[in-house]
C-alpha cells in the first residue's frame, strides 16, 4: 500500500458527480463509469477532502467525532484514503 505523507493535502478529482442520500454518499466517476457508495463515516471523510485537508486533519476530526485512539483512527483513515486514491477519486493537492 502507498504511504502518504501526513502533511500532503488531498482534493477530489474534477470528473466526479456526488449525490447525498440520507447518511450515505454516492460518487459517480465519469472516467470509468463506476458508481461508488460510502457510508456515514466515508461521507464525512469525503466532505473533509473537499476542503483540501491532510490525513492528519482528517484523523483529528474523526478522533473527535468517534472518540477513538490515534493509531486506530490513523490506520482506518489511511486505508480509506488509499482506497479513494486507487479508485482515482482523489489526488494529491500540490
Amino acid at each position: 500500500m502507498m504511504k502518504f505523507c501526513e502533511n500532503t493535502p488531498f482534493k477530489l478529482k474534477e470528473h466526479l458527480s456526488i449525490s447525498h442520500i440520507d447518511d450515505d454518499i454516492l460518487v459517480f466517476n465519469h472516467i470509468d463509469g463506476k458508481i461508488y457508495s460510502f457510508n456515514k463515516t466515508g461521507k464525512k471523510i469525503f466532505e473533509l477532502i473537499k476542503n483540501k485537508v491532510t490525513i492528519n486533519d482528517i484523523v483529528s476530526q474523526m478522533m473527535e467525532l468517534y472518540h477513538v485512539e490515534y493509531s486506530t483512527c490513523y490506520n482506518e483513515v489511511s486505508n480509506f484514503i488509499y482506497e479513494l486514491y486507487s479508485k482515482h477519486l482523489i489526488e494529491c493537492y500540490e
